[in-house]
């Protein structure tokens, strides 16, 4: 999965960075804004945090509001030994439009002032060892393109009000410590491009009302103890390249409307509790690199339509109970993809070429 978490991680720069153009060049017409004043509510908040002498032209940006007066409209402060629960006076920043706070030792909850930043567009808080339940307040942030909260302790459950960022693009709630099911309200995130709730222990369903994000590329809900059914509505992703469901108790059979996802590159669900036989649809997934379904106990044989995933480098049967010949066709894939069908019940025909290449108990009489 490395190559798969570059190709995600360059995904997202490239959404990011198409996303935010030039910051601070037309902020809110409306807003009334002075510079003495910022720079007095940033000096106190870097006090507070540990860093009086850091300064303050290292890591903002200015903007302009109505009046001419010049805004701090973005706020970098990654990696810069941050120590402390973060102060509520960053919700007094009025032009903030960006704010990285990212890979320090913040503590606490997060301050529901924050969601006063009415003009704010990213905000970034991973890598910290923040607590507490998220606050709901943030869903009033309708400006808000990307929020990252990824590798925190908050132990609480995604606040259902996340649902009204109708603007967001990026969500990554990655190993965070959230519970308790996901929220069918995020559903209602059309402008979504990618959403991560990866490494955390929900409960429940992968919500049907998923397949409505219609922008989703990349949707990541591996190792979150999610159980159910793979719901089919998620055939309707049509821009979807990523799909990435291991490592959780997903049952019943993988729906045959995922074939429907001719963009997708990456079909990950290994490690669930998967039955009944591969569907022979997915055989149309042209642009597929990848597809994991190991260790379920998918059953029948393989379909020989499978043999058409012609881009595919990556095709792992593995530890199923799958049964009967290796079709012939699955040979074509062989010399230009990894491929693993062992601990099935599968022989080979005498006639596979590159047989060699398969761990099968034996050759088919």
């Amino acid at each position: 999965m490395a190559h798969s978490f570059s190709v995600l991680a360059s995904l997202l720069m490239v959404i990011i960075l198409a996303a935010c153009g030039p910051t601070g060049q037309n902020i809110n017409s409306n807003l009334n804004c002075s510079e003495p004043h910022d720079r007095t509510i940033l000096q106190s908040v870097l006090t507070q945090l540990g860093q009086p002498d850091l300064s303050i032209d290292d890591i903002v940006t200015f903007g302009t509001g109505n009046l001419g007066e010049r805004c701090i409209v973005m706020i970098d402060s990654s990696a810069k030994q941050l120590v402390g629960s973060i102060p509520p006076e960053l919700g007094q920043l009025d032009g903030l439009e960006r704010l990285d706070l990212s890979r320090n030792v913040l503590s606490g909850p997060i301050p529901p002032e924050l969601s006063q930043l009415e003009n704010l567009q990213f905000l970034d808080l991973r890598d910290n060892n923040l607590s507490g339940p998220i606050p709901p307040e943030l869903g009033q942030l309708e400006n808000l393109q990307f929020l990252i909260l990824r590798f925190n302790l908050f132990d609480s459950q995604i606040p259902p009000e996340f649902g009204h960022l109708e603007n967001l693009i990026s969500l990554d709630l990655h190993t965070s410590k959230l519970s308790g099911p996901i929220p069918p309200e995020l559903g209602q995130l059309e402008s979504l491009q990618t959403l991560d709730l990866s490494g955390n222990r929900l409960s429940g369903s992968i919500p049907s009302k998923f397949g409505q994000l219609q922008n989703l590329q990349s949707l990541e809900l591996n190792n979150t103890s999610l159980s159910g059914s793979i719901p089919p509505e998620l055939g309707q992703l049509e821009n979807l390249q990523f799909l990435i469901l291991n490592n959780n108790t997903l049952s019943g059979s993988i729906p045959p409307e995922i074939s429907q996802l001719e963009n997708l590159q990456l079909l990950d669900l290994h490690i669930n509790e998967l039955s009944g036989p591969i569907p022979p649809e997915l055989g149309q997934l042209e642009s597929l690199q990848t597809l994991d379904l190991s260790y379920n106990t998918l059953s029948s044989s393989i379909p020989p339509e499978l043999g058409q995933l012609t881009n595919t480098r990556r095709l792992l049967l593995n530890d199923n109970q799958l049964e009967g010949e290796i079709p012939l066709t699955i040979s074509n894939l062989v010399t230009r993809a990894h491929l693993d069908v062992s601990n099935n019940n599968l022989c080979t025909p005498s006639n596979l070429k590159n047989k060699d290449w398969f761990e099968a108990p034996m050759t088919c009489e």
